[in-house]
Protein backbone atom coordinates (compact mmCIF):
# COMPACT_ATOMS: atom_id res chain seq x y z
CA UNK A 1 0.00 0.00 0.00
CA UNK A 2 2.77 2.43 0.94
CA UNK A 3 4.67 1.69 -2.29
CA UNK A 4 1.48 2.40 -4.27
CA UNK A 5 1.02 5.68 -2.41
CA UNK A 6 4.67 6.66 -2.98
CA UNK A 7 4.40 5.79 -6.68
CA UNK A 8 1.22 7.85 -6.96
CA UNK A 9 2.89 10.80 -5.25
CA UNK A 10 5.86 10.49 -7.61
CA UNK A 11 3.50 10.57 -10.59
CA UNK A 12 1.72 13.65 -9.24
CA UNK A 13 5.06 15.41 -8.62
CA UNK A 14 6.21 14.63 -12.14
CA UNK A 15 3.02 15.96 -13.70
CA UNK A 16 3.03 19.00 -11.43
CA UNK A 17 6.56 20.00 -12.38
CA UNK A 18 6.63 18.90 -16.02
CA UNK A 19 3.12 19.47 -17.33
CA UNK A 20 2.33 22.72 -19.12
CA UNK A 21 0.24 25.14 -17.13
CA UNK A 22 -2.49 25.11 -19.75
CA UNK A 23 -3.21 26.97 -22.94
CA UNK A 24 -3.86 30.35 -21.35
CA UNK A 25 -1.41 33.17 -21.85
CA UNK A 26 1.86 32.59 -20.04
CA UNK A 27 2.02 35.43 -17.54
CA UNK A 28 5.02 34.13 -15.61
CA UNK A 29 7.85 36.52 -14.90
CA UNK A 30 10.73 35.96 -17.29
CA UNK A 31 14.17 35.47 -15.76
CA UNK A 32 16.83 36.06 -18.37
CA UNK A 33 20.08 34.27 -17.57
CA UNK A 34 23.26 33.78 -19.58
CA UNK A 35 23.18 30.44 -21.41
CA UNK A 36 25.67 28.70 -19.11
CA UNK A 37 23.84 29.85 -15.98
CA UNK A 38 20.48 28.84 -17.49
CA UNK A 39 21.74 25.35 -18.30
CA UNK A 40 23.19 24.94 -14.79
CA UNK A 41 19.86 26.09 -13.39
CA UNK A 42 17.94 23.53 -15.47
CA UNK A 43 20.34 20.77 -14.42
CA UNK A 44 19.78 21.76 -10.78
CA UNK A 45 15.99 21.54 -11.23
CA UNK A 46 16.36 18.13 -12.88
CA UNK A 47 18.51 16.96 -9.98
CA UNK A 48 15.70 17.96 -7.62
CA UNK A 49 13.34 15.63 -9.48
CA UNK A 50 15.87 12.82 -9.13
CA UNK A 51 16.14 13.63 -5.41
CA UNK A 52 12.35 13.55 -4.97
CA UNK A 53 12.20 10.18 -6.73
CA UNK A 54 14.96 8.78 -4.51
CA UNK A 55 13.27 10.14 -1.38
CA UNK A 56 9.98 8.51 -2.34
CA UNK A 57 11.77 5.22 -2.97
CA UNK A 58 13.49 5.41 0.42
CA UNK A 59 10.16 6.13 2.16
CA UNK A 60 8.50 3.24 0.29
CA UNK A 61 11.28 0.95 1.55
CA UNK A 62 10.88 2.29 5.09
CA UNK A 63 14.39 3.78 5.10
CA UNK A 64 13.70 7.17 6.63
CA UNK A 65 17.32 7.86 7.50
CA UNK A 66 18.18 7.47 3.82
CA UNK A 67 15.30 9.80 2.87
CA UNK A 68 16.77 12.37 5.29
CA UNK A 69 20.28 11.89 3.88
CA UNK A 70 19.02 12.39 0.33
CA UNK A 71 17.12 15.55 1.30
CA UNK A 72 20.15 16.96 3.11
CA UNK A 73 22.73 16.06 0.49
CA UNK A 74 20.80 16.43 -2.75
CA UNK A 75 18.08 19.04 -2.20
CA UNK A 76 19.57 21.45 0.28
CA UNK A 77 21.79 24.53 -0.02
CA UNK A 78 25.34 23.66 -0.88
CA UNK A 79 24.48 20.11 -1.86
CA UNK A 80 27.70 19.87 -3.85
CA UNK A 81 29.61 21.04 -0.79
CA UNK A 82 27.95 18.47 1.50
CA UNK A 83 28.49 15.63 -0.99
CA UNK A 84 32.16 16.63 -1.36
CA UNK A 85 32.59 16.75 2.41
CA UNK A 86 31.09 13.27 2.73
CA UNK A 87 33.37 12.00 -0.04
CA UNK A 88 36.34 13.38 1.93
CA UNK A 89 35.28 11.37 4.95
CA UNK A 90 33.60 13.98 7.15
CA UNK A 91 31.00 12.37 9.39
CA UNK A 92 27.29 12.93 8.91
CA UNK A 93 27.24 14.58 12.33
CA UNK A 94 29.95 17.10 11.35
CA UNK A 95 28.21 17.92 8.06
CA UNK A 96 24.86 18.19 9.84
CA UNK A 97 26.37 20.59 12.39
CA UNK A 98 27.74 22.80 9.62
CA UNK A 99 24.37 22.78 7.89
CA UNK A 100 22.58 23.72 11.16
CA UNK A 101 24.96 26.65 11.68
CA UNK A 102 24.17 27.85 8.16
CA UNK A 103 20.41 27.56 8.71
CA UNK A 104 20.68 29.59 11.94
CA UNK A 105 22.35 32.52 10.16
CA UNK A 106 20.43 35.66 9.29
CA UNK A 107 20.16 36.61 5.57
CA UNK A 108 23.14 39.00 5.70
CA UNK A 109 25.36 36.33 7.28
CA UNK A 110 24.23 33.78 4.68
CA UNK A 111 25.01 36.21 1.86
CA UNK A 112 28.45 36.91 3.33
CA UNK A 113 29.17 33.18 3.52
CA UNK A 114 27.96 32.64 -0.07
CA UNK A 115 30.21 35.48 -1.21
CA UNK A 116 33.17 33.97 0.67
CA UNK A 117 32.43 30.60 -0.93
CA UNK A 118 32.29 32.15 -4.38
CA UNK A 119 28.56 31.50 -4.88
CA UNK A 120 27.40 34.03 -7.43
CA UNK A 121 24.46 34.53 -9.74
CA UNK A 122 21.60 35.35 -7.36
CA UNK A 123 21.98 39.03 -8.16
CA UNK A 124 20.35 38.29 -11.56
CA UNK A 125 17.30 36.75 -9.96
CA UNK A 126 14.23 38.55 -8.62
CA UNK A 127 14.33 39.01 -4.84
CA UNK A 128 11.03 37.12 -4.56
CA UNK A 129 12.69 34.17 -6.30
CA UNK A 130 15.61 34.31 -3.87
CA UNK A 131 13.06 34.22 -1.03
CA UNK A 132 11.52 31.11 -2.58
CA UNK A 133 14.95 29.49 -2.71
CA UNK A 134 15.31 30.04 1.04
CA UNK A 135 11.81 28.62 1.61
CA UNK A 136 12.81 25.55 -0.42
CA UNK A 137 15.96 25.00 1.63
CA UNK A 138 14.06 25.53 4.88
CA UNK A 139 11.32 23.06 3.92
CA UNK A 140 13.95 20.55 2.80
CA UNK A 141 15.78 20.86 6.11
CA UNK A 142 12.52 20.47 8.03
CA UNK A 143 11.69 17.30 6.07
CA UNK A 144 15.15 15.87 6.73
CA UNK A 145 14.91 16.53 10.48
CA UNK A 146 11.48 14.90 10.61
CA UNK A 147 12.64 11.86 8.60
CA UNK A 148 15.69 11.42 10.85
CA UNK A 149 13.46 11.20 13.89
CA UNK A 150 11.12 8.47 12.64
CA UNK A 151 11.49 5.43 14.88
CA UNK A 152 12.22 1.86 13.87
CA UNK A 153 8.49 1.09 13.76
CA UNK A 154 6.94 3.94 11.74
CA UNK A 155 3.32 4.72 12.38
CA UNK A 156 0.68 5.97 9.95
CA UNK A 157 1.12 9.33 11.70
CA UNK A 158 4.84 9.29 10.79
CA UNK A 159 3.96 8.74 7.13
CA UNK A 160 1.34 11.48 7.26
CA UNK A 161 3.84 13.95 8.72
CA UNK A 162 6.54 12.98 6.20
CA UNK A 163 4.26 13.40 3.21
CA UNK A 164 2.97 16.71 4.59
CA UNK A 165 6.58 17.90 4.95
CA UNK A 166 7.39 16.69 1.44
CA UNK A 167 4.34 18.57 0.18
CA UNK A 168 5.73 21.75 1.76
CA UNK A 169 8.81 21.33 -0.43
CA UNK A 170 6.84 20.66 -3.61
CA UNK A 171 4.50 23.59 -2.95
CA UNK A 172 7.54 25.88 -3.13
CA UNK A 173 8.51 24.18 -6.41
CA UNK A 174 5.00 24.64 -7.79
CA UNK A 175 5.02 28.29 -6.74
CA UNK A 176 8.25 28.99 -8.63
CA UNK A 177 7.25 27.05 -11.73
CA UNK A 178 3.94 28.94 -11.73
CA UNK A 179 5.52 32.36 -11.26
CA UNK A 180 8.74 32.24 -13.31
CA UNK A 181 10.16 31.07 -16.60
CA UNK A 182 13.75 30.96 -17.72
CA UNK A 183 15.10 32.42 -20.92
Amino acid sequence: MIRFFAFGLAAVLTVMVCAPLGYAADNREIMVLPEKARMEFVIEMQSHLVGFDEILSAIAEGDFKEAARIAENHLNFGRNIWVEMAARGLSREKISGMRKRYRAMNPAEKQKLRNEMGVRGNERLPSSFNSSIQLFYGATGDFAELAKNVGDEPTPDDYEKLFAALQQITSVCRGCHTAYQLR
